[in-house]
């Protein structure tokens, strides 16, 4: 009985297998990297639709009543930060007064 000869040297052959298993290793990086963008995709939407940014607006769905809660969520928050940063009065004054307004005590 003849054996049937090897169709490919074993150099050409284990030269095959290392560049497949690369290619699968590769493959594999660019699966990682395409679920990784997706959310990063996501979260730049989101920052765009925070920043007020129109385009963002649209292709979100978003509606002018979305545009003016932002716009009064960023104040707020924008007013808050300069009270804590350089505050009109003592922190502490500040700190009852909040208080004082949330409990509606006086």
């Amino acid at each position: 009985m003849a054996f049937p000869q090897d169709l490919v040297s074993g150099g050409q052959y284990r030269y095959a297998l290392t560049n497949f298993v690369a290619h699968e290793n590769v493959e594999e990086k660019r699966r990682q990297l395409e679920e990784q963008e997706q959310p990063i995709g996501l979260l730049r939407a989101r920052i765009a639709l925070l920043e007020d940014s129109q385009d963002a607006l649209t292709k979100q769905g978003g509606t002018s009543v979305d545009a003016f809660s932002i716009k009064v969520h960023r104040l707020i928050n924008r007013w808050a930060a300069e009270v804590v940063w350089s505050p009109p009065a003592n922190l502490d004054i500040v700190y009852a007064a909040a208080i004082s307004d949330i409990t509606c005590t006086k």
